[in-house]
């Protein structure tokens, strides 16, 4: 099936800010993530709910009483990329100030390693323009900005080695630094950021890629500077220490990026919880529970003698399986609130405090300057 992308005539006809024309894209965002995983039928769906119609004479979409016929034949998914839809050359979309000259391949997934089991995927809408969000994603003072990073080195090369590095001292092992390393693998400006990305910890190859894509440029919209940052990073193994980081990553980044946005759109991020434990994790395994990487000094996990290397297999009975099985659970205490934690071989009780004063805990060196950890 060949699919076209008119632009949408139902919410080109509402009102700006009006609370229809604002469900209408959102109804669209979610149409465009499914086309981007290459979901053609639910696609179908969606735009059936928007009053859309399928014409089966034609075999593509068309919004009623629109002129755009069906895509041609080589819009067709293409063998090396089987996530991805891939317009027909010469494909154009609504103007823009884009910097990116190449405005046809919008859908192209550009993830340039096939996909494993394994594989962290989501698409986070960002309102803000493609250079902007490049510079805080490309660029040693965006990223040491973003990430609170001690140190960064990116060169936009490839081949190049990189390194992302936090320097921070009350850590129950002594270890005061942690990096992210790896190399380069394939930069197209504006457009995607590739990198070899070696886990800290298992220290297996994994592969990360950002793409950055316009949001509505599909539909020929131009709704000002909105784009959605498309976050991919395959390879993680099935076993060992490094499944346990496809959960921390899987967490880290959607979390990270989330604050990405917030930060961009100049907007508050994810509330802070009331309380913390004072532990650091490599991630979770369904049957296995947590792996500790690191204790807080002086924290209550150190107090109720959790060690680093520990593995927590549940929380008050409940099995941890996830990073979001733990943060389910702790987001809803308060400070002086207790939980029964099931380690492999004993069980302790640990009781959490605040989160200012456990923030204190814990301080990452910027610049000549040590603050607390966010």
């Amino acid at each position: 099936m060949s699919v076209a992308y008119p632009a949408p005539r139902l919410v080109a006809a509402l009102p700006p800010g009006s609370r229809e024309r604002v469900l209408a894209l959102s109804a669209l965002r979610i149409l465009r993530n499914e086309l981007y995983a290459g979901h053609p039928a639910l696609a179908a769906a969606l735009f059936a709910a928007l009053g859309e119609r399928l014409r089966p004479d034609t075999d593509a979409f068309s919004a009623p009483g629109s002129r755009t016929g069906p895509v041609p034949a080589s819009a067709t998914r293409a063998a090396s990329a089987p996530y991805a839809w891939i317009p027909p050359p010469g494909t154009r979309t609504a103007p823009s100030s884009d910097p990116t000259p190449d405005r046809g391949a919008h859908m192209a997934n550009l993830h340039p390693w096939p996909r494993t089991e394994n594989t962290i995927d989501f698409i986070q809408h960002i309102r803000a323009d493609r250079e902007t969000i490049w510079r805080a994603l490309a660029t040693e003072e965006g990223l040491t900005r973003w990430l609170g990073l001690t140190d960064a080195s990116l060169p936009l090369k490839e081949g190049a080695p990189f390194h992302l590095t936090w320097e921070a001292r009350g850590k129950v092992s002594g270890e005061k630094f942690l990096s992210f390393t790896g190399t380069v693998r394939k930069v197209i400006p504006y457009r995607l950021l590739a990198l070899d990305w070696v886990l800290p910890f298992g220290k297996d190859v994994t592969h990360m890629s950002f793409q950055i894509q316009p949001s509505f440029a599909m539909f020929g919209m131009d709704v000002g500077p909105e784009c959605d940052l498309w976050l991919i990073h395959s390879g993680f193994p099935a076993e060992g220490v490094g499944f346990f980081e496809f959960d921390g990553h899987s967490r880290h980044w959607r979390q990270g990026i989330g604050d990405l946005a917030a930060h961009l759109e100049e907007r508050p991020g994810k509330p802070t919880p009331y309380a913390l434990a004072g532990l650091q994790f490599v991630g979770g395994a369904p049957g296995q529970g947590l792996l500790v990487y690191d204790v807080v000094q002086g924290s209550p996990a150190e107090q109720a003698g959790i060690r680093p290397g520990d593995v927590i297999r549940s929380v008050e009975g409940l099995p941890l399986a996830s990073l979001d099985d733990f943060h389910d659970w702790i987001d809803e205490r308060k400070p002086g609130e207790s939980g029964a934690f099931e380690l492999g071989d004993r069980t302790v009780t640990v009781t959490v405090e605040g989160v200012e004063e456990a923030r204190q805990r814990l301080l990452i060196r910027q610049g000549d300057q040590w603050t607390p950890r966010r």
